[in-house]
């Protein structure tokens, strides 16, 4: 075994077991987290908020999960578009700081005139009929209705977004035997669609990055200074830092001066 300067830094690396370290995580939320899927009006017919459903048009209804408001165009399969852009103060938001956030404002639409998402100013999470909009922030789904004078009700319960950061705290995907094969392995932590960056940081000053599409790399883990993992959702939320690597290999301590 190498000499240790008191000095210098090392790292311990035990059979069985994991390397970690303390740097925080950065996250960054989607300023254009886009809404998916459809509401249901009772002369509306379906709304559709977004065009992956092969209906055509200029922008689908996104929300920015930082300032909670939304924008873009939708389409009602009776009236036509609908849209939260160029309409101010009167514009639709979500409100609150709890996993509970009622959905305020109102959309204009060409051939119906306003929607309210807020008629009523109640909130039943118990009750959803008797509700006006909401977001569970915990699940990503709307619930509750709207309310439009041409339209009647609006049954938001077939929406979805998501406006929070992947949570990467618990990862632990990848895993080195002894011949310093690294395998990727990121289900089911990863949420289903996203994308991931992961990097090792050498105490020699090399980097190397490694993105979801190599499901294994060949990588010496007793020259690595940190590994690092960038995740990014579906919706565009993101969260960046060090990870935790299973290193099942004989015990070893290095002098990472002399590696």
């Amino acid at each position: 075994m190498k000499h240790i300067s008191p000095y210098i830094a090392i790292i311990c690396i035990f059979f069985g077991m994991s390397i970690s370290s303390s740097f925080a995580t950065t996250s960054t939320l989607s300023t254009t987290a886009p809404i998916v899927g459809s509401a249901v009006g009772e002369n509306a017919g379906n709304l559709i908020f977004n065009y992956e459903v092969g209906v055509p048009g200029p922008s689908e209804v996104s929300i920015n999960a930082n300032t909670l408001v939304f924008a873009g165009t939708f389409w009602s399969e009776n009236v036509g578009w609908c849209t939260f852009n160029g309409l101010g103060l009167d514009g639709a938001k979500l409100t609150g700081v709890t996993n509970t956030l009622p959905m305020i404002g109102f959309a204009w639409c060409q051939n119906a005139g306003w929607i309210s998402f807020n008629p009523r100013n109640v909130i039943n999470t118990s009750t959803l009929t008797n509700s006006d909009a909401f977001f569970d922030k915990s699940t990503g789904l709307f619930h509750g209705f709207a309310w439009s004078e041409n339209l009647g009700w609006i049954n938001m319960e077939g929406l979805m977004t998501d406006i929070t950061a992947p949570d990467i705290s618990n990862f632990n995907p990848f895993a080195a035997n002894s011949s310093k094969v690294f395998t990727v392995n990121a289900s089911p932590v990863v949420p289903t669609g996203s994308s991931y960056t992961f990097t090792v940081d050498n105490w020699n000053g090399g980097n190397h990055t490694y993105i979801e599409t190599v499901p294994s790399f060949t990588h010496d883990f007793r020259q690595a200074k940190f590994y690092s993992l960038k995740i990014t959702d579906p919706f565009g939320n993101s969260s960046e830092g060090n990870v935790q690597v299973v290193a099942n290999v004989p015990a070893d301590t290095l002098n990472v001066n002399n590696i």
